[in-house]
């Protein structure tokens, strides 16, 4: 199967604001996650849709996810009070996730980024290029994020954006970089896994599973 998501360009920036009204997300086509274990199709009320566009500055992504029940952060779970960074995001909420980097099926270094239901995020630069996978917390990569919840059609939004220097590299008209979506949701006794293009393993960290974003005007 082919894993290609179009990113169409846009002369325009956006507000990030966590919705999906504004008109550049008309031009754009989602891309579905899937069941990770399988590969299957999810239930309609955990469907999660992902959609790109880019302009002259940065990379944007947007979600729309159904869900069940909400899993999220305590009030007072540590963030990082240079940055605000939710630390270790994954274990304590549901999130949205982003694995990306030019090239990164060859090099297997890649970013990663998280986002929950309610706008915590975390930036993480990962080289899994040695036996063992090193991550750089420290690192920041000016990324903003924000998330709505429908609470009445049991939906939540988001918004992410990335400047490209956050890749250290801005792509041509066609250019091709790897990346992979993914999510996890509901409570620790019952998470699930999901992703676009899956790794069928209980883990994520596999950039040879990677799919392709094509940067288009």
């Amino acid at each position: 199967m082919d894993f290609t998501i179009k990113s169409v360009y846009s002369n325009n920036d956006i507000e990030v604001n966590g919705t999906l009204i504004d008109p550049i997300w008309e031009r754009t086509r989602a891309v579905e996650l899937v069941n990770n274990s399988d590969g299957t199709t999810t239930k309609d009320s955990l469907r999660a849709l992902v959609r790109s566009f880019w302009t002259n500055k940065y990379l944007y992504f947007g979600l729309e996810a159904n869900y069940e029940e909400l899993f999220l952060a305590p009030e007072n779970a540590e963030t990082d009070p240079k940055t605000g960074k939710t630390w270790r995001l994954w274990d304590i909420s549901d999130v949205f996730e982003i694995f990306i980097g030019p090239d990164s099926k060859k090099t297997r270094v890649y970013r990663e980024f998280q986002v929950s239901p309610d706008s915590r995020w975390i930036d993480i630069a990962i080289d899994a290029s040695k036996p063992e996978r090193t991550a750089d917390f420290d690192w920041s990569s000016g990324m903003k994020a924000k998330s709505t919840i429908d609470y009445v059609a049991k939906k939540w939004y988001s918004v992410l954006q990335f400047p490209f220097t956050a890749f250290d590299r801005f792509p041509a008209e066609k250019e091709i970089w790897n990346l992979n979506f993914y999510r996890m949701a509901g409570t620790p006794d019952k998470r699930q896994l999901f992703a676009w293009s899956p790794t069928f393993i209980d883990r994520f960290h596999k950039p040879e599973k990677f799919g392709n974003i094509i940067f288009v005007k």
